[in-house]
């Protein structure tokens, strides 16, 4: 007695031998699912749905991907009347025959699920109608109680529904659920389908660049470019695969590879081109080209004057540009456009986009002026041995040529200097000099020093005796940030 002799019975239609005999196996080993899978097809054969449903189950919780346990189940079901089950059933079987790369039963599976679909169909059509003028749930009166009428015309006996045979679901349509789900942004699902699809037609180039624009998506650059590359080589001259491999390379950051896709498109289309201007302009943000970006929205807003979305990304270059009186102007309409169309959360965003703006304005505009407050220039006199010389007013009397030098930690003037000042000693200190020698000088301080209208208080400085001229030095400069402009100099105070 062995699994091969089950077998023999079952091709030679001795069932309850079959059954018998795998009974006693099972008996012997449980854990082995082709012996529940066997016994499954000879209930099956014999009639006994439910027990065969039970034992297939059992074969497929041993043994889950076991391609011809669902599709035993799904032929159960679809005997048993339940065509949902049927359906999941043989699903699961054309999964794993294409695991298997078993193309002959994978189709055969699908032909299963469209017959079942078509079946579904049909029922869901039939349904059973109350006599005319009488509403549902409400028993006809028996005619015997009433007078005879007078017959006039015969009337035919109301022809019976037919159905014409619906066409069984094609790769094309697995082709066509993928897509749609590739538009709600399913892109798991729609990638299982193409996989499907792929499998049994691996020349099938709208399914590669499909998959392909998936696999960029999913940040699978390497996948997306073969699938994209063998799409190409299939229909070189396919516009649509053209357009794919624009939004894939657009999605993986190849910004120049797209443009130059989508300008051959927009070159050569005929249909409708605002999809390709949008893609273009989003490209050309990717290299910072955002005036060319501007003039691919241009185009689009003269074929679409109410696209709001234009409106709004119009409205983050010119932000992005730090146009900002450019960017409201633009964020004002895409608003007006999202609430005419009933869009209340995207004119709600738009809304506080342009409150931010407007306090960021506010909030520079503030900045700018307390900049200005502080800010002022003085001219600059002339240049000596390319230092510059400005005009220095000690005490708010007296004006003075002085050489700014960034270098010297105190203001210096020479003796001439100190005596027309009437500067007082009141410490001594040694300095540096241009040589490098430390010289011995007096210091003395003087109530103000002002540099046009920026000032500063009580300022000490030294005097040098070899000094000709004076030197501005950083104990008056320090409070200020020093710009060196063609002709003024800028002090911003600190």
């Amino acid at each position: 007695m062995s699994y091969h002799d089950a077998l023999t019975h079952i091709q030679r239609g001795e069932f309850e031998a079959a059954i018998a005999q795998l009974s006693t196996l099972l008996d012997a080993d449980p854990t082995e699912a082709k012996f529940w899978q066997a016994k499954a097809v000879a209930l099956l054969s014999r009639g006994q749905i439910d027990a065969a449903i039970v034992t297939v189950e059992q074969a497929l919780r041993l043994a889950p991907r076991m391609a011809e346990g669902h599709q035993l189940l799904g032929k159960a079901y679809s005997k048993q009347g339940n065509d949902r089950e049927a359906i999941a059933a043989y699903k699961q079987a054309t999964r794993h025959y294409l695991d298997r790369r078993d193309k002959a039963n994978a189709q055969a599976c699908i032909k299963k699920i469209n017959q079942c679909q078509a079946r579904q169909t049909q029922h869901q059509s039939v349904q059973p109608q109350p006599p005319p003028n009488q509403p549902p749930h409400v028993r006809t009166p028996h005619l015997s109680n009433f007078p005879t009428p007078t017959p006039t015309t015969v009337s035919p006996p109301p022809r019976q529904p037919t159905f014409s045979p619906l066409p069984l679901l094609s790769l094309e349509d697995y082709l066509t659920e993928a897509i749609a789900q590739i538009d709600r942004g399913q892109y798991r699902n729609a990638g299982d389908d193409l996989d499907w699809v792929l499998q049994l037609d691996p020349n099938n180039a709208r399914a590669l660049g499909y998959r392909g624009l998936i696999q960029a998506h999913n940040g699978n650059h390497q996948a997306a470019t073969t699938d994209l590359a063998r799409a190409m080589q299939l229909a070189p001259d396919n516009a649509h695969l053209r357009l794919q491999r624009g939004q894939a390379r657009l999605v993986m950051g190849d910004a120049y590879g797209a443009i130059a896709d989508l300008s051959d498109l927009l070159a050569t289309t005929t249909d409708d081109p605002s999809f390709l201007y949008q893609l273009r302009s989003q490209a050309y943000q990717q290299i910072n080209e955002l005036e060319k970006a501007l003039e691919d929205f241009d185009h689009l807003l003269c074929i679409d004057p109410h696209n709001a979305v234009c409106y709004q990304s119009r409205g983050n270059i010119h932000r992005l540009n730090n146009e900002m009186d450019e960017a409201i102007a633009n964020y004002h309409k895409a608003a007006t456009l999202y609430f005419d169309q009933g869009n209340w959360n995207k004119h709600r965003e738009i809304q506080r986009q342009i409150q931010t703006l407007e306090a960021r304005i506010r909030a520079e505009a503030h900045a700018q002026a307390q900049r200005e407050a502080n800010t002022f220039r003085v001219p600059i006199k002339y240049n000596q041995e390319g230092r510059i010389v400005l005009a220095v007013t000690f005490n708010n009397a007296q004006t003075m040529d002085m050489v700014m030098d960034t270098g010297a930690s105190i203001t210096v003037v020479s003796e001439s200097m100190a005596r027309s000042l009437n500067l007082v000693p009141t410490e001594s200190m040694y300095c540096r000099v241009a040589d490098g020698r430390a010289v011995r000088a007096s210091v003395g301080l003087v109530r103000s020093l002002a540099l046009g209208p920026a000032e500063v208080k009580h300022v000490r400085v030294a005097v040098l005796s070899e000094r000709r001229g004076g030197l501005l030095g950083q104990n008056f400069l320090w409070q200020y940030d020093v710009r060196i402009l063609q002709t003024e100099l800028e002090l911003m105070r600190r």
